[in-house]
């Protein structure tokens, strides 16, 4: 296992447990060019603080082997509670979660076909966390008031309550190898 961590005190920690590492910003990409043929790049709650996700997708092809998957964890901005706080006509960034204020992109479930395929990968599964409605960091204690009606819509959302989603890709021209090695992942359908 190899990381990339930028902050000192942290990379301290994770290098005890990683065979190699960088301590340094993911986006000088040193990485690129120190490690090849991996099966499978881990970006756990990292691309959606980075300036160019899509260019660190992309120069992951290079060390990534043929079949091999990048697994991408990513909160869920479509969740009903973001959403009723939009309702609300409220955007309130947090320390932690869904809005955690360190994020400069923001994705729910189809916003990542996009990035995917633009930078040569395909979906290949999908999984998720779910938290309900009303239980997240958006709601603190307060008193929130949501129609009935609202609440209804909301409840009928397949993927209102998913805090975050985790997604398998592959290479596009390695889709159908991939494929038949599903890996323990829900359909994409």
């Amino acid at each position: 296992m190899y990381i990339v961590e930028k902050e000192a005190a942290a990379y301290k920690e994770a290098r005890n447990y990683a065979d190699d590492g960088i301590c340094g910003d993911i986006m000088d990409f040193l990485w690129a060019d120190r490690w090849t043929a991996f099966d499978y790049i881990v970006f756990a709650d990292v691309l959606e603080h980075l300036p160019d996700p899509g260019a660190v997708l992309k120069r992951c092809r290079s060390i990534l082997k043929d079949t091999g998957r990048i697994l991408i964890s990513i909160p869920n901005i479509a969740h009903n509670d973001v959403l009723i706080r939009m309702f609300q006509d409220r955007f309130q960034y947090t320390n932690i979660g869904l809005l955690d204020d360190t994020h400069i992109h923001f994705f729910a479930r189809k916003s990542i076909l996009p990035m995917a395929h633009q930078t040569g990968f395909v979906l290949t599964g999908i999984d998720y966390v779910s938290l309900p409605t009303g239980g997240t960091e958006q709601f603190w204690n307060e008193d929130v008031r949501v129609c009935p009606e609202l609440m209804n819509l909301l409840w009928e959302r397949p993927f209102g309550e998913v805090y975050q989603f985790v997604f398998s890709l592959g290479k596009q021209e390695h889709a159908e190898e991939i494929a038949m090695s599903s890996g323990g992942f829900a359909s994409i359908e």
